[in-house]
C-alpha cells in the first residue's frame, strides 16, 4: 500500500465522530494515566516533526487535565477532558490506523486525531488559557 493510500484511509477513518466515540470510553483513571505519562507525551511532540506544531497546545491540554484532576479547574465539561485524554491515549497507543513504525507517515493519523480534538475543544481550551492567566498559574 502506498503512502498516499494510507493517508487517505486515515482521513476517511479519523474524524469528529472517531474522537467523540473514543472519548465516550474514557474514565478518570485514563486521565490520571495520561497525566503520569506527560513527559513521554511531550518528548514525542518534541521529536516528531508532524506533531511538533501542536507542542504548545499539548502542554496546555496536559495542564488542563492536571488542574481538572486536582480540582483546581472544574469549569470544563467532562466531554472536553475525555476528548483530550482520548487523543493523548491514541498518541501513546501502538495500535493506530497508520502504524507508527512506518517511516515518514507513521504519525500522520496521530496528528489528525490531535488536530480534530483541538478543533472540538478550541473554545474550552481558550477559556482555560484565560483562567490560567487570570489566576497566575
Amino acid at each position: 500500500m502506498s503512502e498516499d493510500e494510507r493517508i487517505e484511509i486515515a482521513k476517511s477513518k479519523i474524524n469528529e465522530e472517531f474522537v467523540t466515540k473514543g472519548a465516550e470510553k474514557i474514565t478518570t483513571d485514563d486521565v490520571e494515566r495520561v497525566i503520569s505519562k506527560s513527559e513521554k507525551i511531550l518528548e514525542m511532540f518534541r521529536k516528531i516533526p508532524v506533531l511538533g506544531r501542536y507542542l504548545e497546545d499539548i502542554l496546555v491540554m496536559l495542564q488542563m487535565l492536571t488542574d481538572y484532576i486536582k480540582g483546581k479547574y472544574k469549569e470544563v465539561p467532562w466531554w472536553v477532558i475525555a476528548s483530550v485524554t482520548f487523543a493523548l491515549v491514541y498518541l501513546l497507543s501502538p495500535i493506530d490506523v497508520i502504524p507508527d513504525f512506518i517511516p515518514v507517515i507513521g504519525y500522520i493519523d496521530d496528528a489528525f486525531v490531535i488536530g480534530i480534538c483541538l478543533l472540538l475543544i478550541e473554545n474550552d481550551l481558550q477559556a482555560y488559557r484565560e483562567w490560567r492567566f487570570n489566576n497566575g498559574s
